[in-house]
């Protein structure tokens, strides 16, 4: 009752949320590093001070969704902040033994440049004008190579499992460029996209579209080439139309992927989980509703949001769909486990092996 009564803003700032959060950040660091973040306070204020970026950022429906932004941006932050610090150690200590090597040698005095290239005149059947000029040229068509390799496009390629909001799906989802480290004006134009083929309308026709309203842009494109996977067949669509996109500075996007009548995809493919039950080495996540297009023996399906942290090395990996009940999902673990049940829990569940990827540049 009180998540219902309490905002998104009080659920998000409140004391509760906070240590429980960065005590799980610690927690997965120190499984990790063997490092506790939390005995340096300094890290606490570091954490604290991410708040309101992460919040005023996001497009943000439930306490869950925030908090697993929270929980990704800190654990990168965390482990870059304590890689830098070791090698800024290696490195004082590589310096000092440099420094004592140093001490032991007489240094020789660096040659002029001058002097090398008056030896190798003399030496060489290549007089010292002739080499000059050469050093010139080879200066010079450096320099251009370099200019000709900043005017091309670095490849971008954007996946539907990196999506930002929970309600939606594979055809329909928001992406945060940010998050993602990528530069909306990087992107110049859609080259191809790689889609599982799948039994519904979408695929009637080889012909699909892409809408990225954000960018006002709208292209065409055309299955190429049909690729087997291991439990399912992989489109691969290239684009009709070399419409390139208007550069504008964003942080987030749009994607829609249409069929040529335009009929949207209204179905939500991540699930809500109300109930986890662990048999031995048998996982069975009871879900709200598991729409038939969404998900199949064996595919591969994820736990996108677990704040269960007593689940949390059971749920680490992705897990193989082996059987669908009714709306229960059944997975085989890695070892066996006590016999336990879980009811009080806000969990969802994303199937990864339907997952499209869309390729820029």
């Amino acid at each position: 009752m009180l998540s219902i009564i309490m905002s998104l803003y009080e659920q998000f700032y409140s004391d509760i949320n906070k240590k429980y959060m960065f005590d799980m950040i610690n927690d997965i660091i120190f499984k990790k590093t063997e490092i506790e973040i939390k005995k340096d306070p300094q890290n606490y204020e570091l954490y604290v001070n991410n708040f309101d970026e992460i919040f005023n950022k996001g497009d943000y429906e439930e306490i869950t969704d925030i908090n697993q932004v929270l929980l990704d941006y800190n654990l990168k932050f965390f482990n870059e902040k304590i890689e830098k610090a070791t090698v800024n150690t290696d490195l004082s200590t590589l310096l000092n033994e440099r420094k004592k090597f140093d001490n032991g040698l007489e240094l020789k005095k660096p040659q002029k440049l001058s002097s090398s290239i008056d030896k190798l005149s003399n030496n060489s059947e290549i007089p010292r004008d002739e080499y000059m000029n050469n050093e010139n040229m080879n200066n010079e068509n450096m320099n251009n190579e370099n200019m000709n390799n900043e005017k091309k496009y670095k490849t971008i390629n954007i996946n539907s499992s990196k999506r930002t909001n929970i309600n939606s799906s594979r055809f329909n989802y928001k992406l945060n460029l940010k998050k993602n480290e990528i530069e909306s004006i990087d992107i110049n134009k859609v080259t191809k996209m790689i889609v599982p083929l799948e039994e519904n309308y979408l695929f009637n026709i080889p012909i699909l579209t892409l809408t990225i309203s954000e960018l006002e842009y709208d292209i065409t494109l055309q299955l190429e080439k049909i690729i087997e996977g291991i439990n399912r067949k992989f489109g691969v669509y290239h684009t009709i139309e070399n419409h390139t996109i208007d550069k504008k500075d964003i942080n987030y996007i749009t994607i829609d992927i249409r069929d040529i009548s335009g009929t949207k995809y209204k179905n939500n493919d991540i699930l809500k989980v109300n109930i986890i039950n662990v048999i031995n080495s048998t996982i069975a996540f009871t879900c709200s509703h598991i729409h038939k297009d969404n998900y199949k023996v064996g595919d591969n399906i994820k736990i996108i949001n677990n704040n269960s942290f007593t689940l949390f090395n059971i749920l680490q990996e992705p897990l193989k769909i082996k059987k669908i009940e009714n709306n229960i999902i059944y997975c085989r673990l890695s070892e066996k486990y006590e016999e336990s049940v879980y009811d009080n829990i806000d969990m969802k569940i994303m199937n990864i092996s339907n997952q499209n990827i869309i390729y820029f540049n």
